[in-house]
């Protein structure tokens, strides 16, 4: 067992509390201890770090709340296992230059401070994969508004699928409203209905339902045992296809089982059926059975040679503050004009709440497919990363494929394959494919859209 050494410099118990008895220095036998590894010196009247404090090598931990710091000196830097370090409280409105290069740190507290902007110092930190917690004030310049500075204009949410992309493209025909699920290849057995992914959001389907029934719901879960298995053999999917290059298979596949889960609190069940294995390899299984024959399948390969003037890495947007890590163009055929598509991941710092109304900042990847000719590019994607989490971490396109059997070559995003956009009308509508995860449990499983079969 690991042995910790602490040391706590804080002001007496209430009993004994005065502005008197609070530290205006750090006592010199807390600095020549080299063992030590925790130190709170929080709510003191400490406006100076010591250079002697550098010899804390094995120092993990820091807490300064509280005090009357307007600066830090450059030897907080030398604290190399310093993994957290709390400056809540203080009246910084800049951190050292040596600061932002701690190999350790992982949490940063900057809150109640006089900071304007973050410290480019945090923003270091950020990048190295730290996590800062500030005001409301500086969150707020890195929550969502940082996506809604690209053109989303061509993206529409409408009820019938979780979104389309107009962007007159030649006209594709409209299959109506989806009922249609996509799942991930699997071996052995296929989780048909898992309680606690959010169906709805990935294509406005869910699996095993009916309207407002599904085995997600308490309800149905406190069903006996035999009327649990009638109504998952009425409304789960009875036919399923395995789409690949090598073309369409129908999945021979059992009758679903249920297992009774718990979902944060309420009975739920999960649903899965045997698979007997396929003869080609899968990129995806749909209630759909899609084109048939191998000719509809076209893998898609990155440019190497520069396409035209105004195809060019520096005129694809990004969110607001981002930097771009990766930049790759494919070509896109079959509209009567050069047309590509490009491929964009990005990094950049992204404000989140935990919860308990803590604001934090983190450095965070962002994928797009963008398609892109003479009149620039236009994004296909989600924009904003609620979008897309529901998707998957790889929007890389990997193929053309006619999922749909309407003759009209589809666009397959992911290796795996997490997204499917659907030519439709004058652009794409989404689908996505079930993750093959269940996320952790959070909260009960949503409720199911209202459609029809």
């Amino acid at each position: 067992m690991r042995k910790f050494v602490i040391l706590r410099l804080i002001p007496c118990s209430a009993a004994y509390s005065s502005s008197a008895r609070k530290l205006s220095r750090i006592p010199k036998s807390a600095l020549k201890a080299p063992e030590l590894e925790r130190l709170n010196l929080s709510g003191n009247e400490l406006s100076a770090l010591p250079r002697e404090i550098a010899g804390l090598k094995k120092l993990r931990s820091l807490n300064l709340s509280g005090n009357k710091f307007s600066s830090l000196g450059p030897a907080i830097g030398d604290l190399k296992a310093l993994e957290y370090l709390n400056l809540q409280g203080n009246r910084l409105a800049a951190l050292p230059e040596s600061l932002g290069r701690l190999p350790s740190l992982s949490i940063l507290d900057l809150r109640d401070n006089r900071f304007t902007s973050l410290p480019a110092e945090a923003a270091s930190l950020l990048r190295a994969g730290a996590t800062v917690i500030v005001d409301e004030a500086l969150a707020r310049a890195y929550g969502n508004r940082i996506f809604e500075t690209l053109d989303t204009n061509a993206i529409n949410r409408e009820t019938r699928f979780a979104y389309s992309v107009a962007i007159d493209l030649p006209e594709a025909p409209d299959r109506g409203a989806r009922v249609d699920i996509f799942y991930p290849p699997a071996v052995g057995a296929l989780t048909v209905f898992e309680p606690l992914i959010p169906y709805a959001l990935l294509n406005r389907t869910m699996p095993c339902s009916h309207e407002e029934e599904n085995p997600g719901r308490r309800e149905i879960a406190s069903l006996g045992d035999d009327a649990v298995s009638k109504y998952l053999q009425t409304h789960c999917p009875a036919k399923l296809f395995a789409h690949g290059p090598g073309g369409v298979e129908k999945l021979r596949m059992g009758p679903p089982k249920f297992h009774r889960v718990d979902c944060c609190g309420s009975p739920c069940l999960r649903v899965t059926a045997e698979l007997a294995p396929t003869r080609n390899p899968a990129l995806f299984y749909s209630t759909t059975a899609g084109a048939k024959g191998k000719a509809v399948f076209v893998r898609l390969t990155k440019i190497v040679t520069p396409g035209p003037e105004w195809l060019r890495p520096n005129r694809v947007p990004l969110p607001e503050g981002f930097l771009a890590t990766r930049i790759d163009f494919y070509k896109y055929p079959g509209l009567g004009r050069d047309a590509y598509l490009a491929f964009v991941a990005a990094s950049g710092i992204v404000a989140s709440d935990t919860g308990d109304g803590v604001r934090t900042l983190s450095w965070t990847p962002w994928q797009a497919v963008y398609l892109y000719d003479a009149r620039g590019p236009r994004i296909l994607t989600p924009a904003s990363l609620a979008g897309l989490r529901a998707y998957g971490t790889n929007l890389e396109p990997a193929a053309l494929y006619d999922v749909s059997g309407d003759h009209v070559p589809d666009l397959l995003l992911g290796n795996p394959v997490s997204l499917i956009l659907e030519r439709h009308r004058q652009g794409f509508r989404s689908w996505g494919v079930i993750p093959p995860d269940a996320p952790a449990c959070a909260a009960p499983p949503e409720s199911p859209p209202k459609i029809k079969p």
